[in-house]
């Protein structure tokens, strides 16, 4: 079929860029088409419509019909008035829904019913547009379906905004009728270049068909940032309306440019309303989810400013699912989960004149209201009325509410319950009933449950008492809130799955004349099947002696699948943090009885205990080494102590070295330096070897005697050389460290009798001599003399 409309709008496109494609030779650029497009008939349009008639141009207006008459949209008068004024009126939907996410039956509603409600108003209507550009075959087809003969698309012309070698202007006639390609919307960043631009690129580039499309013409309007302000449009139309007259462009409507006779209506048909007792309200329970993660047939809805967020949480009053909403930041407005408002596919049906039965359960921290609203007959959607308010409830409790008559003119109703302050509600089982035949609400009993939650044994539901009493129950068993598969008796035996869960019961009944109810019983915890343990002998294996592993062997248990722990016992008594399967024997344990006691317990049972016998922990016996001492022993070499062999292995040794028999305090590590006080000393080490747990063993090496070596420095005098100047010695760097050191000052080589110290004075006797100064170094057994260089005495004062 879409083949076919194509080869019918070629012919027509043809014949029309033909009828408009003589220009004077003067004329240039390539033949081009404008066409200025409005859509979603915001009365702001209004606006573009008088600049648009100043400048004696048509525009076509793809109006909403669910919209037109509603507060911020054109009213028929309105559509009436560019009519008469040359202006094309199209359809854009009837409640502007994604069309890409309707079924088929939705999608041609949408279509259909916005062309009968034009045509039935007095317009031809040939040119649709796809709310949001969205479409998929299914929107195509409805869209064929209900006799257009085009239908644009938006982005996939070329501009600076996007769309990059997708040409600049659409084919006349086109590869697709009914997805007209035209550049993306026009918004607030565009400058008048831009508009200007989209001409003349395809003007520059073959000529073809520029669809330009406008949402709002206003100035400091908040529309999302789809406004064009109305200097901007003026200047545009100005510019457009003259350029005919020097290139081969011209601004017609989208029917003037594209043609196609206008074919039959094709109208839209509701479902019947829901008969007396009949629940009208499609997945009442909320269990079957449709798009985005949303109940089908349900729509999350709200306005004003808040901040709401919408989950879905288990379990529900009746299923496994309800509908929750939390609101925060509220100043205005509400939010809630309503029927979704369409053809019927989802909104029920309701009668002039009737009354309704409005039925939710519910929990709200706070108090909440039915908002209602209903669908005229064009398929749009009014806000109708608001129920009073229901108390905050923290059990699930029934809100229900006696609707007026349905006023005329309306067939259809979509209701839910809401948030207008910050709070928390949660939502399930929605019920709608003609209220001539509406059943009796039931109100259901309190489930209890009662044996013994344990594997092996039986639960039995009881299902309280419930007004009016059902003839008949049905149950469902749930774990952790989830329905068990086939466990649908009014008894249930627990099995290994359920060891350690929640289990709950939810009782169903539909009394007769009333409305079906469900109640869920509170929960219990299952348990294992007592087991019974038939425990092992346990032993010990390792050497019972300080500083060895021992290690527990249960034995062998019964049944198989236990878990052991276990405690290490001395003496009978139980060893503090002694709680793994091996376990290092301490001093403390030498001369006392070891022994592990083992429990063996099956999962979700009882454990039981056995002990094995003790073990005698003895002492470790350590036979020491003979330690010697590797290393020149003189001042300031470094001696290392080697402990020798001990028994048995695995010792940790510490050390202590002598002098003469007397330990040298901090001379602990393994090695020690010789110090000047160790010359003529005799050094020893004593050598402890001690086991994991246990007590050492010590033994000191033989001794060594240290030797001093004294290396002496390069003295240096400083001071003034005259007579009454005083020298200083610099004795320079002498080894080993604490060498004590003494001075003889000489003049031409002899000692000075009396100068001794490490300052001289000079005396007269010194002038025209050679003075220098003999500094020895001495430690035990060692001596050292270094001489400094002479100076010369020239200055008597």
């Amino acid at each position: 079929m879409l083949g076919s409309a194509a080869l019918v709008t070629a012919a027509v496109l043809a014949t029309s860029l033909l009828a408009t494609a003589a220009p004077a030779a003067a004329l240039e650029g390539a033949p081009t088409v404008v066409s200025l497009t409005f859509d979603d008939s915001n009365a702001n349009q209004n606006t573009a419509a008088s600049i648009l008639n100043a400048n004696n141009l048509d525009g076509t207006f793809y109006a909403t019909t669910g919209f037109v008459g509603q507060p911020g949209y054109q009213t028929r008068a309105d559509l009436e008035a560019l009519a008469a004024a040359g202006h094309e009126i199209a359809g854009h939907s009837v409640s502007h829904p994604d069309m890409a996410t309707l079924t088929p039956t939705e999608a041609r509603a949408q279509a259909c019913q916005s062309r009968a409600t034009l045509t039935a108003w007095g317009f031809q209507v040939t040119s649709f547009a796809y709310p949001y550009a969205s479409l998929n075959a299914t929107a195509k087809q409805a869209v064929v379906d209900c006799g257009y003969n085009t239908a644009r698309n938006l982005g996939d012309i070329e501009t600076r905004f996007g769309c990059s070698g997708c040409g600049f202007a659409e084919a006349v006639p086109p590869a697709d009728p009914f997805e007209l390609r035209v550049p993306d919307q026009v918004d607030s960043t565009w400058t008048l270049a831009d508009l200007q631009n989209t001409v003349i690129n395809a003007e520059n580039t073959g000529g073809g068909w520029i669809g330009l499309t406008f949402h709002h013409i206003c100035d400091d309007c908040d529309v999302e940032g789809l406004n064009v302000s109305p200097a901007l449009f003026t200047q545009f139309v100005q510019w457009l309306a003259a350029r005919p007259a020097t290139h081969n462009t011209s601004v017609k409507t989208v029917h003037q440019v594209f043609g196609g006779a206008v074919k039959p209506v094709t109208g839209t048909t509701f479902p019947p309303a829901p008969a007396p007792g009949v629940n009208g309200i499609k997945n009442p329970s909320l269990e079957e989810l449709g798009t985005n993660g949303v109940p089908d047939c349900f729509m999350l809805a709200g306005y004003g400013t808040n901040a709401p967020t919408f989950s879905r949480v288990s379990p529900g009053r009746t299923g496994n699912v309800a509908e929750q909403v939390v609101m925060a930041n509220y100043v205005d407005g509400d939010a809630k989960t309503i029927m979704t408002m369409d053809f019927g596919s989802c909104a029920p049906t309701v009668t002039e004149g009737h009354q309704y039965s409005l039925r939710t359960w519910y929990t709200s921290t706070v108090v909440t209201q039915f908002a209602v609203y209903l669908r005229n007959g064009v398929g749009g959607w009014v806000y109708w009325t608001s129920s009073p308010w229901f108390a905050p409830a923290a059990a699930y409790t029934q809100a229900i509410w006696d609707s007026p008559p349905i006023p005329a003119g309306y067939n259809g109703i979509s209701f839910g319950l809401n948030l207008f302050s910050n709070g928390q509600l949660v939502t399930d089982d929605y019920e709608l009933y003609d209220l001539s035949g509406a059943p009796t609400t039931t109100v259901p009993g309190t489930p209890t449950i009662t044996g013994t939650a344990q594997v092996g044994q039986v639960l039995t539901a009881n299902p309280g008492t419930w007004t009016p009493a059902p003839s008949t129950y049905t149950y469902q068993w749930l774990r952790n809130g989830t329905a068990i598969t086939g466990a649908t008796n009014a008894t249930y035996a627990p099995v290994a799955a359920d060891v350690g869960t929640t289990l709950t019961v939810r009782v169903s009944g539909t009394p007769a004349g009333a409305t079906a109810a469900s109640a869920t019983s509170a929960g219990v915890t299952v348990t294992a099947a007592p087991v019974t343990v038939t425990p092992g002998t346990p032993t010990i294996t390792g050497t019972p002696r300080v500083g060895s592993v021992l290690t527990a062997n249960p034995g062998t248990w019964s049944p198989a699948g236990l878990g052991f722990t276990y405690q290490w016992l001395r003496n009978g008594t139980a060893i503090a943090g002694a709680t793994a399967q091996t376990y290092t024997a301490v001093a403390a344990d030498a001369g006392t009885t070891v022994s592990v006691r083992v429990t063996g317990t099956p999962a979700g049972g009882t454990g039981v205990s056995a002990t094995s016998s003790g073990v005698a922990v003895t002492a470790v016996t350590v036979t020491p080494g003979t330690p010697t001492i590797s290393g020149t022993p003189r001042v300031g070499s470094v001696l290392t102590a080697n402990p020798g062999t001990w028994s048995p292995t695995g010792l940790t040794f510490t050390y202590q070295w002598l002098r003469n028999g007397t330990a040298i305090a901090g001379a602990t590590a393994r090695t020690y330096t010789a110090v000047a006080a160790d010359a003529g000393a005799t050094l020893s080490v004593r050598v402890t070897g001690a086991p994991a747990g246990g007590t050492g063993a010590s033994a000191t090496s033989a001794g060594v005697v240290v030797v001093a070596t004294v290396t002496p420095g390069t003295p240096t005098i400083s001071g003034t050389a005259r007579v009454g100047g005083v020298l200083t010695a610099n004795p320079g760097t002498w080894s080993p460290t604490g060498v004590a050191l003494t001075y003889q000052w000489l003049r031409n080589g002899s000692p000075i009798a009396g100068a001794t110290a490490r300052t001289y004075t000079l005396v007269t006797a010194d002038w025209l001599s050679m003075i220098s100064v003999r500094v020895t170094g001495t430690v035990t057994g060692a001596t050292a003399t270094r001489t400094s260089g002479s100076i010369l005495i020239l200055r008597l004062r």
